[in-house]
C-alpha cells in the first residue's frame, strides 16, 4: 500500500510538457516595473505595442523592431512614436541562435526599456551673437545663449505597452505576407552581392515611405551600410521639406517611428527650396542626379577597398500625375533601378501604370534598363482591424502583430488618453518635421517629446531665445529661386526667410573620402556627415566664377543654368542689418562647416505657425501695430486643403 501511494504521488508531480508550454504562454509577454526602467519578457513571436518615449536594450534573446534585429550585442536604440497621431511600434520575440527543436518556445526574450529622461528645464536668454568667422567651440559658438538647469523631479514613465489582445491597444503598422515577401525577396538580391537599387513606387497616402523604411531596415541586417535617397521634397523621410538627401544608414540607428522622430542631417544634400518640384522641375531632376552620381562614386570607392556593393533606396514622391509622371519617369531612368515594388492603391484611376513604363521599347537599351524584379502590391490603409495573430510590424521572417484600435491604455507603469486615430495631412506632417529639425538647432534630441502644443510652444520659444551666428552678406552670393528683386530690397525679403547654405570649396577632410583605400570601411564612412559634397579644385572655381560674392542673383535670369552646389544645412534669417550689411542666421550647422559657405538660397519654404509664435520671447520679424501682407491682399495666394474642422480642434489638444 505503501508504494503504491509513493506511486501515485510522484505520477502528479509531473505534468505532461502540453501543459507546461500552454502556462508558459499565458504567462508571456509580461512586464515589470523598476526604478526608472522596465523589463519585459516575451516568447519567439509573441509581440508587445509600444506607445511613447524609452530606449531600448536587449537583455536576453533578440527582437525585431520596425523590421530591424536588435540583440544584445546592438547599441541602444531610441523608441518615440512621436505624438498622439502615429502608430504603435511592434517589438517581436525573434530567435537569434538555433535552438534545440521543440524547445524554441522555452527561450524567453529579455528586454529592458528605460524612459526619457527629464527635459532640462532651460532658462534662455538672447546671449552675445558669434560671428562665422570666430573661433569655433564645443556648442557651436552659442554657450551664452542658455543655461540648462537638471531637473531634480523623479523621472516619470514616458511610454506605455500593451498587450495585443487588449482591446485597448492602439493601432500598429501592418505588413501582410505579401509585403514581408516582398522585403525577404529584396534582402535575399542584395545578399548575392550585386548592386541593388530599390524603388518604391506608389500614390499619395499608399504607404510606399513605410514599406521604404521597412525594407532599409530590414536590409541593415544583411548588409554593413544601406544608402537611403529621399526624392520627396514635400515629405520627406529625414530632414525638413525643400531638400533632396542621401542618407547612409547604420545598423545601430534604423529609422523607428514617424518621420519627425527620427530626424537627422544628411550625409549629402541639395536644396530644391519647395515643397513640390513643380515650379523648377529641372532643378529637381538635376539634383536627383547629383545625388545619385554622389552614391555612386562612394559605392565604387566601397568596393574597391575590397567591401560588397552597399544597396540603395529610392524614396520617391506620390505625385503621379501630368507634370509628377514625367518627373518620375526621367528619375527612374536617372537611377535605374533594379528592384521596383509598387503599391497600388484603392482607386485605379489614381494608380500608376502597370509594368516598366519608364522604359522606352523603341530604344535599344529599353532591355538593360528594365529592371530585374517588378513586384506589384495592394496598399493596407484603410484595411479593417486585424485580429490577434495576424501579421505585425515587424517586417520579415513572418512575426505576428495585431492592428486592434482602441482607446486608453496601461502597462509601462502608465496610461494614456484615449484618441482615434486619423492621417496627418502633409502640411501637418510638414510642420512636425520643421518642430524636429528645430528641436536639433536647439541642441535637442528629435525623438524626445511630445508634439503637442506645449512643446511647439516651447520649440518656438527656445529658437527665438537662441543666440544667432554673424554672417556678413558681403562674403556671401543670395540666390533667389522665386524671383528678381530689387538689391535695395534684399533686407525684407531675407528677414526671417528659411534659407538654403550652400559650400562653395570642399573641407579638407574631404580628400580622405575620395581615395579607395580610405574608404575601405562603409561603418567608418557612414558615421561621417556631409562626407561627400563632390567639390573639388575645378568645382570650386566655376562656383566662386557662377557665385561672386556680395552679389545677388535669380536663378531665372540666365538661360545656362548655374552649378548645383551641395547643401550643407537650413537656416532661418533672425534679422538683417543692411547698414553693415550683416545677417543673423539660426542653423544646426557646425562652425566648421559653415566656414565653407559661400551661398545663401531663398525659396519658397516658409515655417509653420505654431513655430513662429510661441514662447516667452518675441519673435523679432514679427509684425506690430500694422497690416501684413496677408492683411493687405498682397501675399501669395495660397490653397488650404487641411481646415477640417475636426483636426483643429483635435491639433489644439
Amino acid at each position: 500500500m505503501g508504494h503504491e501511494k509513493k506511486k501515485r504521488k510522484s505520477g502528479g508531480a509531473f505534468p505532461t510538457q502540453p501543459l507546461k508550454e500552454r502556462r508558459i504562454g499565458i504567462e508571456y509577454p509580461s512586464w515589470k516595473d523598476y526604478s526608472g526602467y522596465t523589463v519585459l519578457q516575451l516568447l519567439e513571436s509573441q509581440n508587445v505595442l509600444f506607445v511613447g518615449e524609452a530606449t531600448l536594450q536587449v537583455l536576453h534573446g533578440a527582437v525585431r523592431v520596425a523590421g530591424k534585429l536588435v540583440t544584445v550585442e546592438s547599441p541602444p536604440l531610441v523608441l518615440s512614436t512621436g505624438g498622439r497621431f502615429s502608430l504603435a511600434i511592434s517589438i517581436v520575440g525573434e530567435a537569434y541562435v538555433t535552438q534545440v527543436p521543440f524547445a524554441a518556445s522555452q527561450e524567453v526574450v529579455e528586454v529592458s526599456l528605460q524612459s526619457r529622461p527629464p527635459l532640462p528645464q532651460a532658462v534662455r536668454s538672447v546671449g552675445p551673437v558669434t560671428d562665422r568667422q570666430g573661433p569655433p567651440t564645443a556648442q557651436g559658438g552659442r554657450e551664452g545663449a542658455a543655461a540648462a538647469l537638471p531637473s531634480t523631479a523623479p523621472s516619470p514613465c514616458t511610454f506605455n505597452l500593451y498587450h495585443p489582445t487588449d482591446q485597448r491597444a492602439p493601432p500598429s503598422m501592418l505588413v501582410s505576407k505579401e509585403w514581408a515577401q516582398a522585403v525577404e525577396d529584396v534582402c535575399g538580391a542584395a545578399c548575392s552581392g550585386v548592386p541593388l537599387v530599390l524603388a518604391v513606387l506608389g500614390a499619395k497616402g499608399v504607404g510606399k515611405s513605410s514599406l521604404a523604411r521597412l525594407a532599409a531596415n530590414r536590409l541593415l541586417d544583411e548588409c554593413p551600410v544601406v544608402a537611403f535617397l529621399d526624392a520627396d521634397v514635400g515629405q520627406p523621410e529625414f530632414t525638413p521639406p525643400g531638400l533632396l538627401s542621401l542618407h547612409l544608414m547604420e545598423p545601430g540607428r534604423p529609422a523607428v517611428g514617424p518621420p519627425h522622430a527620427h530626424s537627422r542631417r544628411p550625409w549629402a544634400s541639395r536644396f530644391v527650396g519647395d515643397v513640390s518640384p513643380e515650379h523648377d522641375p529641372q532643378l529637381y531632376l538635376t539634383a536627383v542626379q547629383a545625388l545619385y552620381g554622389s552614391y555612386w562614386n562612394w559605392a565604387q570607392g566601397l568596393v574597391a577597398g575590397g567591401s560588397a556593393w552597399p544597396p540603395l533606396v529610392v524614396n520617391t514622391h506620390g505625385w503621379v500625375k501630368g507634370l509628377g509622371f514625367d518627373l518620375l519617369t526621367q528619375l527612374l531612368r536617372v537611377v535605374a533601378p533594379t528592384h521596383i515594388i509598387q503599391i497600388r492603391g484603392r482607386s485605379e484611376r489614381k494608380n500608376l501604370p502597370r509594368g516598366a513604363f519608364w522604359c522606352d521599347l523603341r530604344e535599344a537599351q529599353a532591355a538593360a534598363s528594365a529592371p530585374l524584379a517588378l513586384m506589384t502590391l495592394e496598399t493596407l490603409v484603410n484595411t479593417g482591424p486585424q485580429t490577434p495573430g495576424g501579421q505585425g510590424a515587424a517586417g520579415g521572417r513572418g512575426p505576428s502583430g495585431s492592428a486592434a484600435a482602441g482607446g486608453s491604455g496601461g502597462g509601462g507603469a502608465g496610461s494614456s488618453s484615449g484618441v482615434t486615430l486619423r492621417p496627418l495631412k502633409a502640411v501637418e506632417s510638414r510642420a512636425l518635421a520643421w518642430h524636429a529639425w528645430a528641436k536639433r538647432v536647439i541642441g535637442a534630441e528629435p525623438a524626445w517629446g511630445s508634439y503637442e502644443s506645449e512643446d511647439f510652444w516651447h520649440n518656438a520659444g527656445e529658437l527665438a531665445a537662441l543666440a544667432p551666428w554673424r554672417i556678413s552678406l558681403d562674403d556671401l552670393h543670395v540666390q533667389l529661386l522665386a524671383g528678381s528683386l530689387a538689391p535695395q530690397q534684399l533686407g525684407r525679403l531675407l528677414n526671417g526667410a528659411v534659407v538654403g547654405l550652400l559650400a562653395t570649396s570642399p573641407p579638407p577632410r574631404q580628400a580622405s573620402h575620395l581615395g579607395a583605400r580610405q574608404a575601405a570601411s562603409a561603418a567608418a564612412a557612414a558615421s561621417t556627415s556631409m562626407a561627400w559634397w563632390d567639390l573639388d579644385a575645378e568645382a570650386a572655381t566655376a562656383a566662386a566664377a557662377a557665385y561672386p560674392r556680395g552679389r545677388v542673383s535669380y536663378i531665372g535670369a540666365s538661360s545656362t543654368p548655374p552649378p548645383l552646389l551641395p547643401c550643407v544645412g537650413l537656416g532661418i534669417v533672425r534679422a538683417v542689418d543692411m547698414a553693415s550689411r550683416v545677417a543673423y542666421v539660426l542653423t544646426d550647422v557646425d562652425a566648421d562647416t559653415l566656414e565653407f559657405v559661400g551661398v545663401m538660397v531663398v525659396g519658397r519654404l516658409e515655417l509653420p505657425w505654431s513655430l513662429v509664435v510661441g514662447g516667452c520671447v518675441a519673435w523679432p520679424y514679427q509684425q506690430l501695430f500694422g497690416l501684413s501682407a496677408e492683411a493687405t491682399g498682397a501675399g501669395t495666394g495660397k490653397a488650404r486643403k487641411n481646415l477640417s474642422r475636426s483636426s483643429l480642434v483635435e491639433l489644439a489638444g
